[in-house]
């Protein structure tokens, strides 16, 4: 179900997302007036604890779902909103949450906090985390306290393969039976007039209640629109709004789901006018003008874009090879300063003066995404091409709703450029993705066209051949049953921008770690991974490759006088990819891709081939998914020789309802055991 409501406190001009449009400011002397009417209660935390009741320290069981490791006894959020017309728009949330561990399992989930922060490239927007203070409360009512120098920056990994920073802390002395109790403030800064309100987590929640002060300089109503609740504003008290939600189930991890706010519950609290009245045709087409209006007056060509332009093109002649200039002339040549590879320090980017004009942007090579986006569609219109912008909709939010009327939900800035009789999509401000590709996250989405009559058009997906991960190892096998020899690995495409993102910011050293762990994680542990390679890893056009030399001591399962080699050294301790017999969400893979893997290993002397079998081919129309492996010997039979080829999102079929989960299950489990497939020797 998604909710509409506002709360309209003053109605004069709405605040402009693509761009940043200047606002008029209020009265100061009124602004400080209003001021007075705010609760201190809202502003502050109050004393460092509270009594927590008997009820809780003796709990033995959790309400909201009967199996829960642990459960949010409560939440609660106080949400105060500024904005300075220099600064743009300040957010800052404190958190009070309570937890309550049931079991082993819950403690040791429980047992380090992580609470991220950094940069949130794509909206420029930066995360801020400070004053966290943490207790545990035995059973018994007995408390340990965290010190300040407990708490410390780590990077984590989440499920998706996103990497954040985070400040974390292990919680002490704790125990099943233990509460949990943390506060932490949250800082928003450099975004626009938007505030994600989250009311789901990892565990259930009992109770999350959020209080918001609106900011109080903004002449403008305070609006809220509810995903998956029926989330309501009360005024608590002058300028004071509150919203509650209990009996919230936890957001389960599973793999392959969708993105977390489309099966969560949340509410995006946002400042607009009051457009209850108008149609979402309407509201559309009057946006999408607005923003090509504004951008029009924006990208402006001059003698510098023109000449610029010339020096991409050099001597390219066809349409198309004079955009790809364009194209990796920006992706190479222009610094998105908030990127998490940009190498500045958090001092050096709030220091960061913003540029003038595209011409300043132009000249000093860097800026924000919106920066790179625009520099790029201005060089193209001083080539002579046809050029808009885009307002693209996200896998990473909820589906779009064109019959809303809420432009938050296509606020990824994109570049159309009119090629032949048709639009083609260009994102250069995401680094890794190839010319002609466009970033995953919104492949098959609906984007508005923005123009003096805008059009929607669902966006392209690439195919498998696009995304391709391709594996090689030249390998000999000892007498004693280990395996020694070369690896490459080959990426392109998605699977190349993904791992490039993954590693772009790390040492070396921590980059061939994560290369020795992703072939631990296929081959074995005791793998001993040498002579790591990285080649074009901060490249976008060519392949993303990984070469080194392996040694496993004791690859071949031996019994007897029988040896089994699994031939597909690549999936030789991996478990099938859905493990669970009950799904709790949507089947979501990113994007199409491929693997082909190109395999030989030669047999050590005094060994001979028992028996050698290829796995049937598979072919499944209904979930886009091929597969085929051959496995056979040399002419001399003294070698293995193993190519297999599978490839997922045929014919763009990437998102399954849950329902389908048994037959995708089962497809998955039928390619696992085919990769399971060995040869048997027999020891002369």
């Amino acid at each position: 179900m998604q909710l509409v409501c506002s709360i309209i406190l003053r109605g004069w001009y709405a605040v402009d997302f693509l761009w940043g449009e200047n606002m008029r400011s209020i009265n100061s002397a009124v602004t400080i007036f209003l001021a007075l009417l705010i609760p201190l209660a809202v502003a502050g935390q109050g004393k460092r604890w509270e009594a927590i009741p008997d009820s809780e320290l003796s709990m033995r069981s959790p309400k909201v779902e009967a199996n829960a490791d642990a459960e949010v006894l409560f939440w609660e959020v106080r949400i105060v909103d500024d904005y300075n017309q220099r600064a743009g728009w300040k957010t800052v949330l404190n958190h009070h949450l309570r937890l309550k561990i049931f079991t082993e399992r819950g403690r040791e989930m429980s047992s380090k906090v992580d609470i991220t922060y950094g940069n949130v490239s794509d909206v420029s927007e930066r995360l801020d985390v400070k004053d966290i203070i943490a207790r545990v409360v035995k059973p018994d009512g007995t408390a340990v306290e965290l010190k300040n120098e407990d708490i410390f920056d780590r990077e984590v990994v989440r499920g998706n393969g996103i990497k954040f920073k985070a400040k974390s802390f292990a919680v002490p002395s704790i125990t099943v039976g233990s509460i949990i109790e943390y506060k932490w403030k949250e800082i928003r800064s450099g975004s626009y007039n938007y505030s994600r309100i989250e009311l789901a987590r990892e565990f259930p929640v009992q109770y999350v209640k959020y209080y918001i002060r609106p900011a109080m300089n903004v002449p403008i109503g305070i609006r809220l629109h509810s995903i998956k609740t029926d989330g309501q504003f009360r005024e608590e008290s002058p300028n004071v709004y509150s919203t509650t939600m209990t009996n919230v189930p936890s957001v389960k991890n599973e793999p392959n789901m969708p993105s977390e706010y489309r099966i969560k519950p949340w509410v995006l609290v946002y400042y607009d006018n009051d457009n209850a009245n108008q149609s979402a045709e309407d509201y559309w087409k009057e946006r999408g003008r607005d923003r090509y209006d504004k951008f029009k007056g924006k990208l402006k060509v001059n003698d510098e874009f023109k000449k610029a332009a010339v020096e991409a093109i050099g001597d390219a002649v066809a349409p198309e090879e004079k955009l790809r200039r364009i194209y990796d002339r920006c992706v190479r040549g222009f610094q998105n300063v908030f990127d998490d590879a940009s190498g500045l320090t958090p001092d050096q980017l709030a220091d960061f003066k913003p540029n003038g004009s595209l011409s300043e942007a132009l000249k000093r090579g860097k800026g924000g995404w919106l920066d790179k986006q625009a520099v790029f569609a201005t060089m193209a219109m001083a080539a002579g091409f046809d050029v808009r912008m885009v307002a693209a909709s996200s896998k990473l939010e909820p589906t779009l709703d064109r019959n809303q009327a809420n432009d938050y939900f296509i606020r990824y800035v994109m570049v159309a450029v009119k090629l032949g009789d048709d639009w083609r999509f260009f994102s250069p401000s995401s680094p890794y993705t190839p010319f002609g590709m466009i970033p995953d996250m919104v492949e098959g989405q609906f984007a508005l066209i923005l123009d003096g009559e805008p059009v929607w058009r669902q966006l392209p997906v690439a195919g498998p051949s696009d995304s391709v991960v391709k594996r090689s190892a030249r390998l000999n096998l000892t007498a004693d049953g280990g395996l020694e020899g070369d690896l490459e690995i080959a990426f392109s495409g998605h699977a190349a921008a993904a791992q490039r993102e993954f590693l772009d910011d790390d040492a070396d050293t921590e980059r061939e770690k994560y290369i020795r762990d992703w072939i631990k994680g296929r081959i074995g542990d005791q793998t001993e991974v040498t002579s790591i390679e990285i080649v074009n890893l901060l490249e976008h056009q060519t392949n993303l490759i990984w070469r080194c030399k392996i040694r496993n001591p004791a690859y071949a399962e031996k019994t007897g006088k029988r040896s089994f080699v699994r031939t597909n050294i690549f999936t030789k301790v991996a478990g099938p990819k859905f493990v669970s017999a009950y799904r709790a969400y949507d089947i979501q893979f990113p994007y199409a891709w491929s693997e082909i893997d190109d395999i030989s290993i030669v047999l050590p002397d005094g060994s001979a081939v028992e028996s050698v079998e290829s796995p049937e081919p598979i072919n499944d129309k209904t979930f886009g998914t091929r597969y085929s492996a051959e496995i056979k010997l040399s002419e001399n039979r003294r070698e293995i020789i193993y190519k297999r080829a599978v490839s997922i999102g045929n014919d763009g079929l990437l998102s399954f309802s849950r329902d389908n989960y048994v037959s995708i299950k089962e497809l998955f489990d039928l390619m696992h055991l085919a990769d399971s497939r060995s040869v048997v020797l027999k020891n002369e």
